[in-house]
C-alpha cells in the first residue's frame, strides 16, 4: 500500500489530495480541510487500449462533473480501479477545478509513484 499526500495553497485555502494505492484500485480524497474526508464520490474503470475510462457518480451532486473527471485522470494514469471523493467547502469554481487538476498531475508524476 502506498499513500500519497500532495497539497497546494491558493489564497487563504489549503487544497490537498490524499491518494491511498493498493494492489488493484487507487482511492483518492481531494478537499480543502485538514484531514481526508468523504464527499462526492465517483468510480472510474480503465478500458483497454486507449479508450476512456467508464466512471459514474456514487455519492453526492456537488461538483460531480469535476469528481468523475478526476476518478477518469486517475484510472487512466494508474491503470487500476479508482474511486474519488471531493470535498469542497461549496460547489468549485473554475480556479478550484485547476488546483485539483494541478494536484492530480502532481501525484501522477513517476516521481509521485516511486515515494
Amino acid at each position: 500500500m502506498n499513500v500519497l499526500t500532495r497539497k497546494i495553497s491558493e489564497g487563504d485555502q489549503m487544497f490537498s489530495v490524499t491518494l491511498i494505492e493498493i494492489e488493484n484500485a487507487v482511492l483518492a480524497f481531494y478537499t480543502v480541510a485538514e484531514s481526508p474526508k468523504l464527499g462526492t464520490l465517483a468510480i472510474a474503470i480503465p478500458q483497454p487500449k486507449s479508450e476512456p475510462s467508464v466512471s459514474s457518480v456514487l455519492l453526492g451532486e456537488r461538483n460531480n462533473i469535476l469528481t468523475k473527471i478526476l476518478a477518469e485522470r486517475l484510472s487512466q494514469n494508474f491503470n487500476k480501479i479508482t474511486m474519488a471523493s471531493t470535498h469542497l467547502d461549496k460547489i468549485s469554481d473554475t480556479q478550484s477545478g485547476k488546483i485539483l487538476l494541478q494536484l492530480t498531475q502532481q501525484i501522477c508524476t513517476p516521481d509521485a509513484k516511486a515515494n
